[in-house]
Formats: structure tokens, C-alpha cells, sequence
């Protein structure tokens, strides 16, 4: 993580880049894409404090790959199975 890191206060953006693939999606959508195993959870520490995104990908590891190419420091913590409406 880099110290100059600027955290949009009311969407998941940092320096410019959405750290949520899921941000924007509806809720049907999030829930079809869990259901197929492709989401998978992400954070990222800037600023004293935990943040928390997605990636939408096949594997983990071509997760982990779409996380570094962000440049946030993010991990992959787990992947999304199901949705609670």
C-alpha cells in the first residue's frame, strides 16, 4: 500500500480504481454470479483502516492476478458462495 493513497469516502474507489467489481451490480446479478463460484472477496489496509472489495474471476489464483494489477495491496480472503436477500 502506498501512503499517498486517496480513498474515495463514498464508493469503493482508490486513486481512480473501483476496488469492487460488484459495486453497481444488482442484486440478482451479485447472487448468480456467487452462486457460480466466481466471486471472490478482497482487502486492503490504507490509512489506518481495513477495506473491503470483490473480484469477479474463474480461479483464485486469476483473482489474485486482477487484485495486484490494481496495485492496492489487496488479498484474496475467500470467495463469495451465496447471497442473503
Amino acid at each position: 500500500m502506498r501512503p499517498d493513497l486517496v480513498i474515495d469516502p463514498a464508493a469503493p474507489i482508490a486513486d481512480g480504481i473501483c476496488f469492487d467489481d460488484l459495486h453497481g451490480l444488482p442484486g440478482g446479478a451479485v447472487a448468480a454470479l456467487a452462486a457460480r463460484g466466481l466471486v471472490w472477496l478482497t482487502s486492503f489496509r490504507a490509512d489506518g483502516r481495513c477495506y473491503f472489495g470483490a473480484v469477479i474471476a474463474a480461479t483464485e489464483a486469476q483473482a489474485a492476478q486482477i487484485a495486484d494489477a490494481r496495485g492496492l495491496g489487496e488479498v484474496i480472503d475467500g470467495q463469495l458462495m451465496e447471497t442473503v436477500t
